[in-house]
């Protein structure tokens, strides 16, 4: 009786760890994670992202896709720059940040959504706008491209549909 009861719990034991395993693998412990996969907007089939990062020159680029934006022709970006050598108060996101889809240079407008921090610490939210965006499909592939940073000629930040 005792061997059948403690095989009953090993095997409980078992099933909630591998269930509370994939749910970590998913994204899904409930904790907040910028990029977890479990937020996923399955109308536009486009999802946010784990954040990728450059450190070229001593200087930390982080991007993050964030999906869609308010409309199919709108994809948001966040955008993370640290250092301990410059000051990136005066980068110009409008015109160091360009996209494109599939290889193909995107004519899209940069909006700042949101800017925080200040000195060798800043972040942006971007929206990128361009009519070209409402025509994605699964599997096309967005690449930023982060310029001109601290003497770095450019990032590129590769991200699938």
């Amino acid at each position: 009786m005792k061997t059948k009861l403690f095989v009953a719990v090993g095997i409980i034991l078992v099933i909630g760890i591998v269930w509370w395993a994939l749910g970590v693998v998913r994204g899904q412990t409930g904790a907040s994670s910028t990029g977890a996969a479990s937020t996923q907007n399955q109308s536009s089939l486009s999802s946010k992202s784990s954040p990728q990062t450059d450190s070229q020159g001593n200087v930390e680029v982080i991007a993050t896709w964030e999906g869609q934006g308010t409309s199919a022709s709108e994809q948001k970006f966040l955008l993370q720059i640290n250092n301990h050598m410059v000051s990136l108060d005066n980068f110009d996101y409008a015109k160091d940040v360009r996209l494109k889809v599939n290889g193909a240079n995107v004519s899209a407008v940069v909006n700042v959504l949101n800017r925080d921090g200040e000195g060798h610490h800043v972040s942006a939210e971007l929206g990128l706008e361009s009519g070209q965006l409402a025509q994605l499909k699964k599997g096309d592939k967005l690449t930023l491209i982060v310029n001109d940073v601290a003497g770095t000629p450019s990032r590129m930040f590769t991200f699938t549909y």
